[in-house]
C-alpha cells in the first residue's frame, strides 16, 4: 500500500480491488501517520474482514509499505496439541525431579542411619573396653588365685598375683584340662563341684562340697 493507505497489490488477489482504502482501521492510520519503520498489530482485514496478525514495514527509499498478515486461526490451530505436549513434558520432568529428590532424601536417611549405628557401635565398644578395663583392674587387685574353666573343664583364664605358687606357667596351663594340671586329689572334687553347679544352675561354695 502507498502512503495514503491505498491497496496497490495483494496476494492472494481474491476479492482484491486496486486502490481500495485501508486507513479506515485506526491501527493502520496510526502506523502511516507515525515515523515507525515497522509495527505488528492484530486486526480485522479491511479487504475480507478476517482477523489476522499483521506485520507492517516501510520500504527503504520508496513511498510504499509492505503488510504481511497471518490468520489467527491458523496461528492458533495447533495450540491445543502443543499445550498437551508441553504439559506431558512438564509432567515427566516433574516426576523425574520428584524421583530424584526422593532418591536423594532416601540416601541421606540411610547415610544418617548408618552414621548413627556406627556411633552406637563405637560407644558400645568403648563401654565394653571400659568395663573390661575395670574388671581387669578389679581382678588384679584380688589376692586369691582365680581359675576359669569352660564346659569341658579346660582352663580359659588363670589369675595369680604370685605366679610362683602355680605349678606351671599360665600360658602353658591355658587350654589344658584341670585333671592334667592339678594334683591327683583335686580333679575329683572339681568334677563333683562342676556337676552340682550344672544340675542346680546356681553357684556353689567350694567349702560346702569339699570340707
Amino acid at each position: 500500500m502507498d502512503t495514503e493507505g491505498r491497496l496497490l497489490a495483494r496476494r492472494p488477489d481474491t476479492t482484491f480491488e486496486l486502490g481500495m482504502a485501508t486507513i479506515q482501521n485506526p491501527e493502520t492510520a496510526a502506523f502511516l501517520g507515525s515515523h515507525d519503520r515497522q509495527r505488528a498489530m492484530r486486526l480485522h482485514s479491511p479487504v475480507d474482514g478476517e482477523e489476522r496478525l499483521y506485520w507492517m514495514k516501510r520500504l527503504e527509499g520508496l513511498p510504499f509499505s509492505v503488510v504481511v498478515g497471518e490468520s489467527t486461526e491458523r496461528l492458533l490451530a495447533g495450540w491445543k496439541q502443543r499445550f498437551w505436549i508441553l504439559t506431558l513434558i512438564a509432567s515427566v520432568i516433574a516426576l523425574l525431579g520428584a524421583w530424584v529428590v526422593r532418591h536423594y532424601c532416601k540416601r541421606l536417611y540411610l547415610a544418617e542411619q548408618l552414621q548413627h549405628r556406627v556411633k552406637e557401635r563405637e560407644e558400645a565398644r568403648a563401654q565394653a573396653q571400659m568395663r573390661e578395663a575395670r574388671l581387669e583392674a578389679l581382678v588384679q587387685s584380688i589376692q586369691d588365685m582365680i581359675f576359669v574353666f569352660d564346659q569341658r573343664g579346660c582352663f580359659t583364664y588363670v589369675h595369680a598375683l604370685n605366679e610362683g605358687r602355680l605349678l606351671q606357667d599360665k600360658e602353658d596351663v591355658l587350654g589344658q584340662h584341670y585333671s592334667d594340671v592339678m594334683p591327683p586329689k583335686l580333679p575329683k572334687h572339681l568334677t563333683v563341684f562342676s556337676i552340682a553347679c550344672s544340675i542346680t544352675g546356681r553357684l556353689k561354695s567350694w567349702n560346702t562340697l569339699c570340707p
